[in-house]
C-alpha cells in the first residue's frame, strides 16, 4: 500500500512510516508480535501490518495522543499505561479532525472509530512481553502524558522513546506534566537504563530516514530540563502552527536541530515549570 513506507531496522525490527509523517513499530520474535502504535485510524492499516507478520501479535501504545493511539480500535488486543486514559475522555473537535486529515491526505471515510476506554488492556508496572528469543519491556516515562511509555527491546539494547524524549519533546500541550515532574522521570529512566540502551528510536522524523540517536539524548534533555527550571534556557517563543509555546534551546528552523549540536529540545510554557 502506498499509504505506509517500511524500513527494516534488523531482522526482528521494522519501521513504519504512516501518513502525516508518523512512526509505527513491528517487533518480531519467533513467536508472536508486538505492534507499537496504530497511527490516526486509518481502516487500511491493520490489513497491512498483517502483510508484514503471520504471527499472533498485540499492540501496545506509547501513549493516547491521536496521532499514535485513534488506530487502536482495528485490533483486539491493546496495551496502554492506565495514568493516560483520561486522554481518551479529551475530545477531538471538527477543527482538529480536519487539520489530520489534510496533514495525511486521507479522507473522513478511511476513518474507523476511536476505541472504547473500557477495550483497552491496562499495563502493569513495567510489564514484560516474551515474543520468543526477544523481550520487549514496557517501561514508563511520564511527561509528554502521564502514562507515556518507552518500549525497550532487552536483548538490542534498543529503546523506542517515541515522543516521551526527542528532539522535540512538548510538554505545552492539554494533560502533560511539568517540567520538574518531567526531570523526575527522566533522572529515573536514567538511573534504571543507563548503560542498557544503544540505540534510542523516535515516533516522527524526517521522512526517507529512520530518526535515531543514541542514549545521550535522556541526559541531554536531563540538562535542557535544569536549564528551563532555572529559567536560563533560551525561551523562545513558538507559533501556534508550530505548536506554541517555548522552545528551550535555538535550532536551526529547517534541520530542526540544535544549533549547538545537541539534539534533545524542550517545548514547554511557563504556566507548567513546575
Amino acid at each position: 500500500m502506498e499509504e505506509y513506507k517500511t524500513f527494516r531496522i534488523n531482522p526482528n525490527l521494522t519501521l513504519i512510516r504512516m501518513p502525516g509523517n508518523v512512526l509505527t513499530y513491528l517487533i518480531q520474535g519467533t513467536s508472536s508480535a508486538l505492534l507499537i502504535d496504530t497511527g490516526y485510524g486509518f481502516s487500511h492499516f491493520r490489513t497491512f501490518i498483517e502483510t508484514l507478520t503471520k504471527k499472533p501479535y498485540e499492540v501496545l501504545l506509547t501513549h493516547l495522543h491521536v496521532d499514535h493511539a485513534r488506530g487502536a480500535g482495528a485490533f483486539s488486543k491493546v496495551w496502554t499505561d492506565p495514568r493516560d486514559l483520561s486522554l481518551t475522555e479529551m475530545p477531538i473537535s471538527e477543527e482538529q479532525k480536519q487539520a489530520f486529515l489534510k496533514a495525511t491526505g486521507q479522507d473522513a471515510q478511511s476513518l474507523i472509530p476511536p476505541i472504547k476506554k473500557q477495550d483497552l488492556c491496562l499495563l502493569s508496572e513495567n510489564q514484560c512481553f516474551d515474543l520468543g528469543g526477544l523481550t520487549v519491556e514496557a517501561t514508563s516515562l511520564p511527561g509528554h502524558t502521564p502514562g507515556s511509555i518507552v518500549p525497550y527491546i532487552r536483548e538490542q539494547k534498543i529503546a523506542i522513546f517515541g515522543d516521551a524524549c526527542n528532539p522535540f519533546t512538548w510538554l505545552q500541550v492539554e494533560g502533560c506534566l511539568t517540567v520538574r515532574q518531567y526531570r523526575e522521570s527522566l533522572l529515573a529512566y536514567n538511573q534504571r537504563y543507563q548503560g542498557k540502551i544503544n540505540t534510542v528510536l523516535f515516533s516522527h522524523g524526517a521522512p526517507d530516514s529512520i530518526p535515531q540517536s543514541g542514549f545521550g539524548i535522556l541526559e541531554e534533555m536531563i540538562d535542557v530540563t535544569e536549564l528551563v527550571l532555572g529559567r536560563n534556557d533560551a525561551a523562545i517563543p513558538l507559533p501556534a502552527a508550530a505548536g506554541g509555546g517555548l522552545l528551550a534551546c535555538p535550532m536551526d528552523a529547517v534541520t530542526m536541530n540544535r544549533t549547538d549540536g545537541k539534539m534533545a529540545n524542550l517545548v514547554y510554557t511557563t504556566a507548567n515549570i513546575g
